[in-house]
């Protein structure tokens, strides 16, 4: 009996729980993926050249970190910085569609969106072989006034948080 009690109260200590409210703050990063079929040397130089048939976006860094909570069922609010760019919109949808609050991510004029594009060859259609990676980034500090746009967003959602996590790649 004392058995079936404390499952009892375990079972409804689970279903009675609240969503955790997370606060990940760090760096945003886009990785593009671009998939397509190798069958020749370039004319121009003696490299792959790669046809590209599909591109795809994900999140990467603190932007992972991110899709892993929505995943576990956290309500999740993200702290970061964008460029004013069409990279940032990529950004912003793919947060949205996970339904993840983003009044803390600050966009930047005076930098890129970051990202890591990768190009992914396949040999005779089957075999994937990343062939480069192509950085956009600028990882010098915020500037002191984007720094403080970004603090007092955070300060605007922390009374609304249980819990925060530091996502730093250096970007």
């Amino acid at each position: 009996m004392a058995n079936e009690l404390v499952k009892s109260d375990l079972i409804n200590t689970l279903e009675n729980a609240k969503r955790p409210r997370v606060l990940v703050v760090g760096d945003v990063i886009l990785d593009r993926y671009l998939w397509g079929d190798v069958d020749r040397i370039s004319p121009e130089a003696p490299i792959p050249l790669v046809r590209v048939a599909r591109q795809e976006h994900r999140l990467g860094g603190a932007g992972s970190v991110v899709t892993m909570l929505a995943a576990l069922g956290a309500e999740v609010n993200l702290a970061s910085a964008v460029g004013s760019d069409t990279n940032a919109d990529v950004v912003r949808e793919l947060f949205a569609g996970l339904d993840v609050q983003t009044a803390a991510l600050v966009e930047v004029d005076d930098r890129p969106t970051t990202v890591k594009e990768r190009f992914l060859g396949m040999a005779q259609s089957r075999h994937p072989q990343q062939m480069i990676r192509v950085d956009y980034e600028d990882d010098k500090p915020l500037s002191a006034a984007d720094a403080e746009q970004l603090l007092t967003r955070i300060e605007r959602i922390m009374p609304s948080i249980d819990a925060i996590l530091i996502s730093d790649y250096n970007k």
